[in-house]
């Protein structure tokens, strides 16, 4: 979609804002532009990135690139506390120093979303893997300074591959709100004449997921990541709230029960190492 109809679409900003307000999203062409600030619980986030992770809800922006002032931070931040980046990002304007997008808007593709890489009041997301896009649609962005001087003390400058201006489908965002935003949780089905212990998740139906997924070569950028998009499927998704690796079960269901998807599992987790069994 290169040129929207502003009728059809919703800031990404926006959306979120009606999403915490319990309101439903009118048109970006019916909306003045207004700074909305960011909540200190943003529960409705995940269930979003989720759908829009799984292609349920579309996105599109400007394919970007963008200069940022990070002077505490030595090594990259794509891979070092990004949720500081994130809500230094939202909170001042100073931090970035330049930026150059496509002219065009684009697609986002859904393997881009992840947990914190979206940035809600400016409408930006920083991509996932920046190497799945092309180097010369990459190398082609100009950056262009934001600010009239860098700053005077010292400093390091970090650049990311970044959408600007990210806008949804109001159709999509109406559809999954009504269909399946804060769906009630499954009841627990009783268990017929004490037939020995119920197993808390429905371990066949994660596990058909999960071969299918890979059949699709998604490839998850840690545990943490595969269990974050298997929340949907878990009857109980709080009760491993407060364990630090709440994956552990789901490993060790692999372990004892399918080996074999456990290893291919493995070869998908960016970050696994393959872990001892």
């Amino acid at each position: 979609m290169s040129t929207e109809d502003q009728s059809k679409v919703v800031s990404m900003a926006y959306t979120f804002h009606c999403l915490q307000e319990g309101i439903a999203p009118e048109p970006d062409s019916a909306k003045p532009l207004t700074d909305y600030q960011f909540p200190d619980s943003a529960d409705f986030l995940e269930p979003l990135l989720l759908a829009l992770q799984c292609g349920q809800v579309r996105a599109t922006g400007r394919f970007s690139d963008v200069r940022l002032d990070r002077p505490e931070f030595e090594v990259n931040i794509s891979s070092h506390d990004l949720v500081s980046v994130g809500k230094d990002w939202r909170r001042r304007e100073d931090i970035i120093l330049g930026i150059g997008s496509e002219s065009t808007r684009s697609g986002i593709p859904s393997s881009a979303w992840w947990l914190e890489g979206a940035i809600w009041e400016k409408s930006m997301l920083w991509v996932a893997d920046p190497g799945q896009f092309d180097d010369a649609r990459r190398k082609s962005l100009k950056i262009e300074r934001t600010v009239p001087y860098l700053p005077e003390r010292p400093y390091s400058f970090e650049q990311l591959v970044c959408f600007d201006e990210v806008k949804f489908s109001l159709a999509d965002i109406l559809a999954w709100k009504d269909d399946t935003f804060r769906v009630p949780k499954p009841a627990k089905s009783r268990n017929e004449r004490n037939a020995g212990a119920k197993p808390a998740e429905d371990w066949p139906k994660i596990e058909e997921f999960i071969r299918a997924e890979i059949e699709n070569g998604h490839v998850w950028e840690s545990w943490d990541d595969l269990w974050f998009c298997l929340q949907p499927l878990l009857n109980d998704p709080d009760s491993a709230k407060d364990s630090p690796q709440p994956f552990r079960k789901l490993e060790k269901r692999l372990r004892d029960h399918s080996p074999e998807l456990l290893e291919v599992l493995r070869s998908n987790i960016r970050t696994s190492g393959r872990r001892s069994k």
